[in-house]
């Protein structure tokens, strides 16, 4: 076996899956980033749009 790298079943084909636990540990921290700035923006996009939307079916309603 080598020294600082695992190597792990992959049950889905049965092939080995090689990379170190800290790779996969930055990987995992990747994509927590990746979906926190997602989140940011959606939550920014419906501060910024909110009213807006608000308003038009607000207006659009008075008519009935």
């Amino acid at each position: 076996m080598l020294r600082g790298v695992d190597m792990d079943l992959d049950d889905s084909d049965g092939s080995y899956a090689v990379g170190s636990s800290a790779e996969r540990g930055a990987t995992a921290v990747e994509y927590a980033l990746l979906i926190a700035l997602i989140a940011g923006v959606i939550v920014a996009t419906v501060a910024v749009l909110g009213p807006q939307v608000v308003s038009f079916y607000q207006s659009a309603t008075q008519g009935w």
